[in-house]
């Protein structure tokens, strides 16, 4: 009996110290990081848009993320959108988010006002040992209802429904980003 009640507190012994060490590199991932990072997107993106991201992180798992997009092209407008982000870590660079967001926009085809939301997941890699660069990718799906006005080009063009498969509407949303972290 007493070999069983020493074994299960050397047990118990090695987890508390798993466990402080754990708490110990968070203190440590905490003072080392950056709450600021700018996103731009990727030269594959910039087929029918330009984008520009700002997130602050409140804390390792939690941030908030501010986005700008000028579109062109067959649907061209701007959008804007807030992002809440939730943050697990894979490794030691990589880490992947869960997102939410709303926001809204305008096209310039009949100056249509839609809203914006949608959900996704998306993953980081930082670059480097300094961790100042990260490539992102994310993957979501998102709805834009029509606020006013149409938000579609000229049924005539032939390019009715483009909004909502390669435009702002698009409810694929899939993105490749690059930033920097300060």
């Amino acid at each position: 009996m007493k070999k069983i009640k020493l074994s299960l507190l050397i047990i118990f012994g090695m987890m508390n110290v798993a466990k402080a060490q754990e708490v110990k590199k968070e203190i440590s991932d905490t003072a080392n990081h950056k709450p600021f990072c700018l996103y731009i997107n990727s030269p594959l993106g910039m087929v029918n848009r330009i984008r520009g991201e700002f997130e602050y992180r409140f804390n390792q798992k939690n941030s908030a993320l501010l986005s700008f997009s000028r579109y062109y092209g067959f649907t061209p407008g701007i959008q804007s959108y807030l992002e809440y982000r939730r943050y697990f870590f894979k490794g030691i660079t990589t880490t992947q988010f869960f997102y939410g967001r709303a926001g809204a926009g305008q096209t310039f085809v009949k100056g249509g006002i839609y809203a914006l939301f949608g959900v996704g997941f998306g993953q980081q890699i930082d670059l480097g040992k300094s961790k100042a660069f990260t490539i992102q990718f994310s993957e979501g799906i998102k709805v834009c209802p029509v606020i006013s006005g149409d938000v579609e080009a000229e049924a005539s063009s032939g390019f009715r429904g483009l909004f909502y498969l390669t435009g702002p509407g698009a409810v694929l949303a899939l993105n490749v980003n690059f930033g920097w972290r300060f």
